[in-house]
């Protein structure tokens, strides 16, 4: 098996965790192999996310904590269909652009539960990444930062892979702002992945999307969590937490 480290951020407390990338059962190994690698991964971490896993293995976590996803297709219409409204505009740069830092911060507080990321987590997740394009497009009102896509371009496709708001009012002119940049480069549809059930909705109806859900898992150290500074009970209070599951959330992208 392998996992790769990374932060978390559980109700403004960032604490280090891992997610369980993924795992290969060998012929000769025994049964109880797998079920001991992981106890141990959970022993020794605060955090351990599995994503996305397969449906088939959904049993071997039947004690974590289960966060919906949707993995939204959206159809890109005519360019001339996605205007922005006055006092709005946007920018692309292949940079995260350094004025957004306090919206994502804020956006990061903001989340019962999410991974933390800034300026140096996307630098080391998409910037360099050797087979797609990163862009990050930010949507301004009056000078203002309003709304940030990160997407992943190839020749054939367009992935929101993060996305920050300032609110949720500006959902929809982020959505449009995506599609029509989508649009002036051929792209039919665009994938985003979130667990805001706001942002699925407008996306669905608003947009025509497509949806599809799936579950990523996350294990809780209790008392590891509570060495770090967060509150105990995380589990009774998961259900109510706010969460900002994405694409760059996910599993980490292959080097």
């Amino acid at each position: 098996a392998y996992n790769f480290h990374t932060s978390f951020a559980i109700e403004g407390t960032v604490v280090p965790g891992v997610y369980l990338s993924s795992w290969r059962k060998l012929p000769h190994s025994h049964p109880a192999s797998a079920a001991r690698l992981v106890r141990a991964m959970t022993t020794r971490e605060a955090v351990v996310g599995a994503y996305r896993p397969n449906p088939a293995v959904h049993r071997a976590f039947a004690s974590w904590h289960k966060a919906r996803v949707h993995q939204l297709s959206i159809p890109v219409p005519a360019a001339s269909g996605q205007r922005l409204e006055l006092g709005y505009h946007v920018t692309e740069s292949p940079e995260f652009p350094p004025d957004f830092d306090p919206l994502c911060s804020e956006s990061i507080r903001a989340a019962g539960f999410t991974v933390a990321r800034d300026s140096a987590y996307y630098r080391w997740r998409h910037d360099s990444y050797p087979l797609a394009d990163t862009t990050y497009l930010a949507l301004y009102h009056d000078s203002a930062p309003a709304a940030v896509a990160v997407t992943m371009r190839t020749r054939d496709a367009v992935s929101v892979e993060d996305f920050h708001l300032r609110s949720a009012a500006e959902t929809a002119r982020l959505i449009r702002a995506v599609l029509a940049w989508a649009a002036d480069r051929g792209t039919r549809a665009v994938e985003w992945q979130t667990s805001t059930p706001a942002v699925a909705r407008i996306a669905i109806e608003e947009f025509r999307a497509e949806s599809v859900e799936y579950f990523s898992f996350y294990h809780f150290s209790e008392t590891l969590l509570a060495e770090l500074g967060v509150a105990e009970g995380l589990g009774r209070r998961w259900s109510g937490l706010r969460l900002h599951e994405t694409g760059t959330t996910s599993d980490v992208l292959l080097r």
